[in-house]
């Protein structure tokens, strides 16, 4: 029960996150390092997973 609490939490960080880079006025390098950051979160999140 804890465990899908957490994971909508970090679903709705990381949605937040894809939108304020989305409306940001970075450049676009910095966008890219930023949304490969998350995908890597996401990638090693998953991992983790299927090793519990």
């Amino acid at each position: 029960m804890i465990s899908k609490i957490l994971d909508i939490i970090t679903w709705i960080i990381l949605t937040d996150l894809v939108i304020e880079l989305a409306l940001s006025k970075e450049s676009i390098a910095n966008r890219i390092i930023a949304l490969m950051l998350i995908l890597i979160f996401l990638v090693l999140d998953r991992i983790s997973r299927k090793l519990r």
